[in-house]
Order: C-alpha cells, then sequence, then structure tokens
C-alpha cells in the first residue's frame, strides 16, 4: 500500500484494477510535485482558473506568432515579471508557460 499526499491510500489491488500507473499516480499527487496544470498558472497570476474562464482569456488576448506573450498588455507588472522569471530560469512553469503562449498565437 502506498500513501500520496499523506491523505489519499491506494492499495495494489486497487491499482491493477483501474490500470494506474504507479509513476503516474504518485507524480500526481505527491506534496512536492513539481508538475503544474493550466488551471494552477493562472491561478498563480491571480486569474480565474475554471476552464471557461481560461478559454474566455485566450480568446480574448490572441496574438500573432511573432510576438511574445509578454507583449499582451493584459499582464499586471507583477504578472510579467513572474512570467520572465520563470522562463529565464527554467522553472517548472515553463512548459505550461509555452502551452500558454503557443494556446495564445494565431
Amino acid at each position: 500500500m502506498e500513501e500520496f499526499a499523506g491523505r489519499c491510500q491506494i492499495n495494489d489491488g486497487v491499482r491493477n484494477s483501474l490500470k494506474l500507473n504507479p509513476d503516474v499516480v504518485f507524480r500526481r499527487w505527491r506534496m512536492d510535485r513539481s508538475i503544474y496544470t493550466v488551471n494552477e498558472i493562472f491561478d498563480h497570476l491571480g486569474l480565474a482558473s475554471d476552464g471557461n474562464s481560461i478559454r474566455h482569456f485566450v480568446q480574448v488576448h490572441q496574438q500573432d506568432k511573432s510576438e511574445s506573450m509578454l507583449a499582451l498588455e493584459c499582464w499586471t507588472d507583477e504578472q510579467r515579471a513572474f512570467i520572465e522569471e520563470a522562463l529565464g530560469a527554467d522553472t517548472d512553469w515553463c512548459k505550461l508557460i509555452d502551452q500558454l503562449e503557443s494556446r495564445l498565437s494565431h
């Protein structure tokens, strides 16, 4: 039996019946996880993070592929600084920021 995030336990029988990959489950639920979701980056930026709000944000803030998402006028100075720092330091947020920039580009 394994314990995840100090709250949830899963035994081998349950994992096998659900066909869960233990490595994926562990990465998904560990407390010090370094895997983030799009919802979490929106939360971190102080933006509404539900699916509809994210889709709306992406639709409203479309940009040309040649532009950096940092050029968008919607960012506060703090949000822009976070994005720049996350990209510059090659943090765990980088992949999500790249995905967000891809979604914003047309």
